[in-house]
């Protein structure tokens, strides 16, 4: 909990340090710098409250050498107002702390190269048009959220030894803001934690749909410990869980893991909300105001439409996640029919009479093609009837798999191309080990490190899908064997350019056609040998003599 708190003020020192700092290698010769910050709360709050001791730190050691301008209580929906009042104060930074900042602040920065903007908890600096003077930064986060994990998960297992709880009982309620990559990414950490030291531990998330608000974080809480959760913990603003664990009643106690900064001591938070509540209360009756009209209008009922700048990453994950599971299964399913197929003929010496009256590379191409057809045929028969029986009864489903299944087409179009050049490039593979065995049950030795190599792909494009700019993922997207689903990926999650894209299928299709045509050789030789299984370093040394 205090790692989580110490991370959150390292990384705000560090990216306010940085700003300062490279402003003074660059431009040594100023000795003054102005920076702007807009925050969304205030030191009542411990996310931005955590931001503002940063910026004091930052305003203690370079004393007169810089002026901070700072624009508290700023909604996300109000950003743009304050944004140009620090513009027009000829501010050289500034820093905006809120993740929904991130269109507007990006947008005035395309008008403002002079300055730099930055907006921590961001995600779309590199989104087009990636601009010089505008930046995201976060630190790893997640790994912060591993250690309050592994915290949680000594107590639960303090209580699991002191008989409070059994093993089955050791259920965790997370408290989440919004579906977005930082917070699944923290979460997963964190749930990851507790499993180390409590593998049979469980966890339930709830969304609040908000940064911070103390009544829907309290009564989100409330409802996970109604439902047997004995630990809290949270990626919110306010201290809502923690007070929703402290008047938890019932035979078993309710622990909570804090946000930001130690949250076991509200007292001085919650006196503070209320006098100055009773202050504002006391000046409207001194004035004359009505102060529950003046708190209607500083607290409106806001109807807004979201437009999506770049790439969705929230939406854009869970569609992505399941094509490329999705492909996963067609290539593994598929492909060992394919093997199965040609081992079987071998086994019945039907083979035998194949390979001396037909080209045996228009025989090997022609079953591979033959079962890729099928293959995709009722791929797209069983897909089109989910879709179909979807949109039938969408209304009944309440439109919940919407965001879902809303792919833009040029997703779709890298997808198919990728999909079905990866299928056939392993089919290709499997039929080749096929060949190399004379029994069906001896296919998983023959194929079972094709199988492994398609193990490994497969999760390392879902490790990146939350890093699509990662070195890995970048490098796994033009390699034949893992191309089908990291260049996806990359397109569907990130931006990636045309060059790039065309570069990797041509790649994937010359890949294709050699492995096609190894495959026919091995094909040939493998299919007239019986007996005990072909090592694939003898069929490549009999392939080399012949």
């Amino acid at each position: 909990m205090k790692r989580t708190y110490t991370l959150c003020i390292i990384t705000s020192l560090i990216m306010c340090i940085l700003a300062v700092g490279v402003h003074r290698v660059t431009r040594t010769e100023e000795k003054h710098l102005k920076v702007g910050f807009i925050f969304v709360g205030d030191e009542i709050t411990p996310y931005t409250e955590n931001f503002i001791k940063a910026r004091n730190h930052v305003m203690e050691v370079y004393g007169d050498q810089i002026e901070c301008v700072t624009k508290y209580n700023v909604t996300e929906d109000r950003i743009e107002e304050p944004l140009q009042e620090l513009v027009a104060e000829k501010c050289d930074y500034i820093i905006a702390a809120s993740y929904g900042y991130g269109p507007v602040v990006k947008e005035v920065a395309q008008e403002h190269p002079e300055i730099q903007f930055c907006v921590p908890t961001g995600d779309n600096a590199n989104q087009e048009p990636v601009l010089s003077n505008y930046h995201n930064c976060y630190g790893t986060i997640y790994q912060g959220r591993y250690v309050c994990g592994v915290v949680a998960g000594v107590k639960l297992k303090e209580m699991i030894e002191n008989g409070i709880i059994t093993p089955k009982q050791a259920k965790i309620g997370y408290v989440a803001a919004f579906p977005y990559a930082e917070v699944i990414s923290g979460y997963t950490a964190f749930y990851l934690g507790v499993r180390s030291v409590v593998p049979e531990a469980t966890m339930l998330v709830k969304y609040t749909d908000t940064w911070s608000n103390y009544s829907i974080e309290k009564q989100v809480a409330t409802e996970l410990i109604a439902q047997d959760c004995v630990l809290i913990s949270q990626h919110s603003d306010t201290i809502g869980p923690a007070t929703a664990c402290e008047s938890a009643g019932g035979s078993i106690p309710v622990y909570h893991v804090g946000y930001n900064q130690s949250m076991t001591d509200d007292n001085q938070v919650v006196f503070t909300q209320v006098m100055t509540v009773l202050n504002q209360m006391v000046y409207c009756q001194k004035n004359g105001i009505d102060y529950a009209s003046l708190t209607q209008a500083f607290n409106p009922q806001i109807d807004c439409h979201e437009n999506i700048l770049g790439k969705d990453m929230g939406s854009n994950y869970w569609y992505c996640y399941g094509l490329v599971m999705i492909i996963f299964m067609i290539i593994i399913m598929y492909g060992s029919m394919v093997a199965t197929s040609v081992t079987q003929e071998k086994s019945n010496r039907t083979m035998e009479v194949l390979v001396t009256s037909v080209d045996t590379n228009l025989l090997f191409f022609a079953k591979v093609l033959a079962g890729a057809v099928a293959a995709l045929i009722q791929s797209a028969v069983m897909l089109g009837t989910v879709l179909i029986s979807y949109k039938i009864n969408q209304d009944k489903w309440g439109g919940m798999l919407n965001m879902v299944l809303d792919i833009p087409a040029n997703v779709l179009v890298v997808f198919a191309l990728f999909g079905i050049g990866g299928f056939l490039f392993y089919t290709f593979i499997y039929g080749a080990m096929g060949a190399l065995v004379s029994k069906t049950e001896d296919i998983n030795k023959s194929a079972g490190g094709v199988q492994m190599v398609i193990m490994i792909v497969y999760f390392i494009t879902l490790a990146s899908l939350t890093d699509v700019d990662g070195i890995m993922i970048k490098v796994t997207s033009f390699l034949p064997v893992s191309s089908y689903s990291a260049m996806f990926a990359r397109v569907a999650m990130g931006s990636v350019s045309t060059w790039g894209i065309v570069v990797s299928f041509i790649i994937l299709v010359a890949s294709i056609v050699v492995v096609g045509i190894i495959g026919a050789k091995i094909y040939r030789m493998g299919t007239l040998r019986y007996g005990n299984p072909i090592k694939l370093s003898n069929a490549f040394k009999s392939i080399k003599e012949n």
